[in-house]
């Protein structure tokens, strides 16, 4: 061990297991790595309804922490020259994502609404960014956010399952087509929004890698750092690992 103070670690141990006593988490996980050296792993809670507890080995969803994974393997082709943060969208998913072609929310709802002519190319640093004009449809029916409601009403995503439709899960191509004949928030460049800018990214990778994007982030990012669980999908043999 590092020269941590170990009576303050355990504090941390103690508050780990007052959040599952205290029914906050159903489990923790806290790991410290300290001059390379494992300083703290201690884990708290159960993995599945039948109380096997977590453990180092257990699997947990990475959920948004797969963002800034993709966004590495897209920075990786950056730096092989593959395109230029300026370059706009359309140069690599056609003419779909063309200016011309997109519009603008301005007013209105799903069933009866207004927009204009975007006026720039949303370009691959606006994915990076987050300052395309792209929605997340965390807002199904419209209360804030009119776009949202229009993703659902017009089927570019479903409600069944908000993001991962089953088309979706299989084909970036077929939902990044979708995506870009859906109205933007904003003008590109105008505004933040936590949208599906990432998802974008990761078609960008499929086509400028010639891999589909589980194959290259496996091969390219998993593989080379050993993270030897890490993929969309467990494998059956690892299933008793995961977080239920």
């Amino acid at each position: 061990m590092s020269n941590l103070n170990r009576k303050r670690l355990q504090k941390i141990k103690a508050w780990q297991q007052q959040l599952v006593d205290d029914q906050i988490l159903p489990n923790t996980q806290i790991i410290l790595w300290r001059n390379g050296e494992w300083s703290y792993d201690e884990s708290t809670g159960v993995r599945n309804s039948n109380g096997d507890p977590v453990g180092k080995d257990t699997i947990f969803r990475l959920y948004s922490m797969t963002k800034p994974i993709v966004s590495v393997a897209l920075m990786q082709l950056y730096e092989k020259s593959k395109f230029l943060l300026s370059d706009p969208v359309f140069l690599y998913l056609g003419d779909a994502w063309k200016k011309s072609n997109m519009r603008v929310y301005v007013s209105g709802d799903a069933k009866n609404y207004k927009t204009v002519p975007c006026a720039k190319n949303i370009n691959i640093k606006h994915l990076l960014t987050h300052t395309s004009g792209l929605s997340y449809g965390f807002d199904a029916k419209g209360v804030m956010n009119k776009v949202d409601e229009i993703y659902y009403a017009e089927g570019t995503i479903s409600l069944r399952s908000r993001k991962f439709k089953e088309e979706q899960e299989t084909n970036l191509a077929s939902f990044c087509d979708r995506l870009a004949k859906a109205p933007l928030m904003f003008q590109p460049g105008q505004h933040y929004n936590y949208g599906f800018n990432t998802d974008v990214c990761g078609r960008l990778v499929e086509v400028l890698s010639g891999m589909s994007l589980d194959q290259y982030l496996q091969e390219n990012i998993f593989k080379p750092l050993n993270m030897i669980d890490t993929g969309f999908w467990v494998d059956d043999d690892k299933v008793n690992r995961f977080v239920g």
